[in-house]
């Protein structure tokens, strides 16, 4: 019954996108016109649940890691404070609205971090004497300086400064991907683009990208003052799947401590009543591992969502929750894994 009830509602640095110019930047990929090289190891990591305009300060939006260096500060400011490059660092400055004089004090309170998803930026790079500029969709694994704001500053392997993009995620299309593995698992839904927090940071709640375990980072540090997390994310978040027909809720933070979870796919329901992608099936609050919160259910004859009924859920692990819901006077529970 559930089941059902469930089941109803669920309960690199050229393409061209719509006239938009977006550049595809691989891990590792150093891109065109670089303010400098520094080859600093990457790999690809899979993206979060974080896809879309996220805050800076969404917990788990970005990654780190304790046991490879993923961007160097100090050779960032040595170089751009270095007379030779005045030239360079005067555009660099520019970009990021600050004096050539206060790159360094800058530079040191920016903190290293992985990009777990695809994420849509505007990469400034440095050719023939002067600045260059193209959006950019920087693959997840990247490593990126951020600032106080969660925002994605400098891609660290180049010393490119970076800026909000002029394109929308709506412009990102598949094909300005050259990469073919990179191509063919992205996921535009996954694709992210990072808006400034309501406040300002004190420390990131980043995602262990070699243990999978929460990492708290103070601002403008370089790792060596981490401290663990027992999760950098709630494991409310992502895409769970249950029954048949199958259908995939995707579950996403709306606040503090809230979330909502809408159908990821068109769900077909009879060939009278389709539920479309995008419907709201549930709404949550609390914090691992229980929550609380509503889920609705679809009138067949009108297929539109009606009242919500009582509902909580289980974190069991990180791949599998309980959903119990009161229908008529009776709880029922159901088990979901994420997709």
């Amino acid at each position: 019954m559930l089941t059902v009830l469930l089941l109803l509602l669920s309960t690199g640095c050229v393409a061209l996108a719509k006239s938009v110019e977006i550049v595809a930047i691989a891990v590792e990929t150093i891109g065109e016109d670089p303010f400098f090289d520094l080859p600093i190891p990457e790999k690809p990591v899979t993206p979060g649940p974080n896809g879309g305009l996220r805050p800076g300060d969404t917990p788990g939006l970005y990654g780190g890691s304790l046991r490879k260096r993923t961007c160097d500060k100090a050779l960032l400011t040595r170089f751009l404070t270095d007379p030779k490059n005045l030239a360079k660092a005067t555009a660099w400055a520019a970009v990021r609205k600050i004096p050539v004089k206060g790159i360094r004090d800058y530079i040191k309170k920016l903190t290293p971090v992985i990009l777990r998803n695809d994420t849509l930026v505007r990469n400034h790079g440095f050719a023939d004497g002067v600045s260059t500029a193209v959006d950019a969709l920087l693959q997840a694994g990247i490593g990126v300086l951020a600032d106080d704001q969660g925002q994605p500053v400098v891609k660290c392997n180049c010393g490119n400064p970076l800026a909000e993009p002029q394109a929308t995620l709506d412009d990102v299309q598949p094909d300005i991907i050259v990469q073919p593995v990179w191509r063919l698992r992205f996921d535009k839904r996954k694709a992210t683009r990072v808006k400034p927090p309501k406040r300002r940071i004190r420390a990131f709640s980043l995602l262990n990208v070699d243990t999978g375990k929460g990492i708290r980072r103070p601002v403008g540090s370089d790792g060596r003052d981490d401290k663990a997390l027992a999760s950098a994310e709630p494991a409310i978040l992502g895409r769970w799947q249950s029954g048949e027909p199958a259908s995939v809720v995707e579950v996403t933070a709306t606040g503090e401590q809230a979330y909502a979870g809408t159908l990821a796919d068109d769900l077909t329901v009879t060939d009278d009543c389709t539920v479309s992608a995008g419907t709201r099936t549930w709404t949550v609050e609390g914090r691992d591992p229980d929550y609380t919160g509503s889920l609705y259910f679809i009138d067949l004859g009108t297929c539109e969502p009606q009242n919500p009924v009582p509902a909580r859920w289980r974190v069991i692990d990180r791949n599998r929750i309980t959903m119990c819901a009161t229908v008529l006077s009776q709880e029922q529970c159901v088990e979901l894994t994420r997709a």
